[in-house]
């Protein structure tokens, strides 16, 4: 189940935004996800975009898996370049994402 979860959440992120990696992170990557367990989900484009387009993918995306799905999610789209500047900065969540991520 998890593995269908997981491949049809990678399907539905690539459909808006192809060839983007998607790392899980958070409880259900930590393996301490309770049923009411969202997932988080970190979406690494090779492309930077501006602030109110990432919120309308997000947006977007997060629609998508919700209604396909029907589990809670959370979606942070960063950029390969925008990743790499803050995948260091204690505090920041692609700092904790990137500490726990797992591919999907």
């Amino acid at each position: 189940m998890k593995d269908q979860i997981h491949h049809t959440i990678k399907s539905m992120v690539n459909s808006f935004l192809p060839n983007a990696q998607v790392l899980l992170f958070g409880s259900r990557a930590r393996g301490e996800s309770t049923i009411d367990s969202d997932y988080d989900l970190l979406v690494i484009t090779r492309e930077t975009y501006a602030p109110r387009v990432k919120m309308n993918w997000e947006s977007k995306i997060r629609k998508a898996l919700v209604n396909e799905l029907n589990l809670p999610f959370d979606v942070i789209i960063q950029s390969e370049k925008e990743v790499s500047q803050k995948k260091n900065l204690s505090g920041h969540i692609v700092y904790y994402a990137m500490k726990e991520a797992v591919e999907i």
